[in-house]
């Protein structure tokens, strides 16, 4: 008998469609509120992904930006941070002036909160109180010292003790805010100081902090803190598409010390972490909102603001976008404003003079970081090897400045962050590249995405969906008509196809796609077809035997079953 070409079509289409269909709805579910349990590792996959990026080939890092860690040379040098001259604040003095008039950098910005420091007392019975303002606490701590001086008290006397370091403490902060005012008369530079939201809400914004202390005259306007964080925030005309259930910040932000507000701005340092512990996202826009009686109609108030972060605010700074200046323009601004948020899709910022860069957040203002290295892949400088005496003192003995070529590269007009990276700091965090990565580094890297226009976005759960759904109908019509040996080569080629661009989305920093899910349903979806051609096949044999078992011969009959 002459050979004949095998020419299987399964019998039901339709069916097989059913099939692929339920494959498909049981993927789907992965991208719903409550995914299986398998792809909570999906995270853990895209972290695998950038760390094989990473080691593979040096990304795109922002050599505008540069790291003064307060690292363990620098306890070594000066002692442990927040103790002995950290006290006095003399560290940050030193360094002010060469920053002021020798490195010149475009911003410098602190990952430090001064809290409780910064002309403030310590001390329940005073707490809030300036020191340097209260004459009559500033003669008993005088007449406390002469006594001291005189031989008339022992130095053991601890509110002796107590008056010369309260004493040391405000005149430390008095002239580190003089000093750094210094910086911000400076047309070129920018003064950032870091603050942050309790994860405690239970402390509301007193009257005070937005109203003022004058009874006289209560207005917005002289409140003790609210006032600053007005100046800071994105005008909320700039501010579009706000979720109906966005979850406001409604309690009281840690900010540094009254003293210093009229000379720094403000960006909060808060780092979410995600629910398996690590930091994956950082959100650049917070709204908060507010309440209070209005003093002259007696009235409760609401009030709404957007604030940036830490990372978003030092860019803006770096591109000379200064938000107080914005609010006070308020609508009369010309063209386009420099930045525009428009929640769940990006931020937008127009640098003067520079191309428009859009950065992508979610509906609450988060931004997924892409890490493009490790902190000692940011250009970096030791905070004890900033300066190798105090200015003044290198004027008087040589006449002039002598810093290195290296040294004033690496700060002048910079995006400079100080931050504290010595060993034992508490303010670190696993992210995927670092098990273990002081918080600064996050900041670093989400400052460095906005800069160089990097980033990485995860699909949605709409956009995963329809992905799914393309793969769907990409195979669905192959598998009701093709072999099953080449419907399994079919499926090979678009996993293998699907994984590539999975990575390359990856290495051309644009998005993490899934992979748990689409790869459950090419599964899935190979094994359906499979059991449905093995069993329709089957079930024809069966059919063939019972027609013409009483009429061909066995060798026949095997040769209808096969063909």
């Amino acid at each position: 008998m002459a050979s004949q070409k095998r020419n299987f079509r399964l019998v039901n289409p339709a069916l097989v469609t059913v099939v692929l269909g339920a494959t498909l709805l049981l993927s789907l579910v992965n991208f719903g509120p409550a995914p299986l349990l398998l792809t909570r590792s999906e995270p853990l996959i895209g972290d695998f992904l950038i760390r094989q990026r990473n080691a593979l080939a040096s990304q795109p890092i922002a050599n505008q930006i540069t790291l003064i860690g307060i690292d363990d040379k620098t306890s070594v040098d000066l002692g442990a941070y927040g103790k002995g001259v950290w006290v006095t604040r003399k560290p940050f003095l030193d360094q002010i002036p060469y920053f002021r008039d020798v490195f010149k950098p475009k911003v410098v910005a602190f990952d430090i909160v001064f809290k409780e420091a910064i002309g403030q007392v310590v001390n329940k019975e005073h707490q809030g109180d300036s020191l340097l303002e209260d004459y009559d606490r500033l003669m008993a701590i005088s007449q406390s010292v002469q006594s001291l001086a005189d031989g008339e008290s022992e130095i053991t006397d601890h509110r002796i003790l107590t008056n010369i370091a309260l004493l040391s403490f405000a005149l430390g902060d008095l002239n580190l805010v003089n000093a750094m005012a210094g910086i911000s008369d400076k047309d070129t530079s920018k003064t950032l100081l870091a603050y942050y939201f309790p994860e405690d809400r239970t402390k509301s914004w007193s009257p005070v902090a937005i109203l003022g202390d004058d009874e006289e005259d209560l207005s917005e306007g002289n409140g003790t803190m609210l006032p600053y964080l007005q100046d800071m925030s994105i005008p909320q005309q700039y501010v579009q598409n706000i979720p109906d259930d966005y979850d406001y910040y409604k309690y009281a932000a840690e900010l540094p010390s009254n003293d210093f507000l009229d000379y720094c701005s403000l960006g909060y340092i808060d780092v979410p972490r995600e629910k398996d512990g690590l930091i994956r996202r950082i959100q650049l826009l917070r709204g908060i909102e507010y309440e209070f009686k209005d003093p002259e109609t007696g009235e409760f108030v609401t009030r709404r603001l957007f604030l940036p972060s830490y990372a978003l605010l030092s860019c803006l700074y770096y591109w000379d976008i200064d938000l107080n200046k914005l609010n006070n323009l308020g609508k009369e601004i010309e063209g386009p404003p420099p930045i525009e948020v428009i929640y769940g899709d990006h931020i937008i910022i127009r640098p003067k003079g520079r191309p428009e860069v859009n950065v992508p957040i979610d509906e609450s203002g988060y931004l997924f970081l892409d890490f493009v290295g490790r902190i000692k892949n940011f250009n970096n400088i030791s905070f004890a090897k900033v300066i190798d005496e105090p200015l003044d003192e290198m004027l008087a003995r040589t006449g002039k400045v002598n810093v290195s070529r290296e040294k004033y590269e690496l700060l002048n007009d910079k995006l400079v962050m100080v931050g504290i990276t010595e060993t034992g700091n508490t303010d670190v965090g696993p992210c995927p590249v670092d098990s273990n990565t002081p918080f600064v580094h996050i900041h670093m890297t989400a400052a460095s995405n906005i800069l160089t226009g990097t980033f990485l976005r995860p699909l949605s759960s709409k956009e995963g969906a329809l992905a799914l759904v393309g793969l769907w109908l990409l195979l669905m019509p192959c598998s009701a008509f093709l072999r099953p040996v080449r419907y399994s080569a079919l499926v090979g080629l678009v996993a293998l196809g699907y994984f590539a661009t999975v990575y390359g989305m990856v290495q051309m920093h644009r998005f993490i796609l899934p992979v748990i899910p689409p790869a459950a349903f090419m599964l899935s979806s190979y094994l359906s077809v499979l059991l449905y051609n093995y069993l329709s096949e089957q079930r024809e044999k069966k059919k063939i035997r019972g027609m013409f078992s009483t009429m061909v011969s066995g060798d026949v009959l095997n040769y209808l079953e096969e063909n």
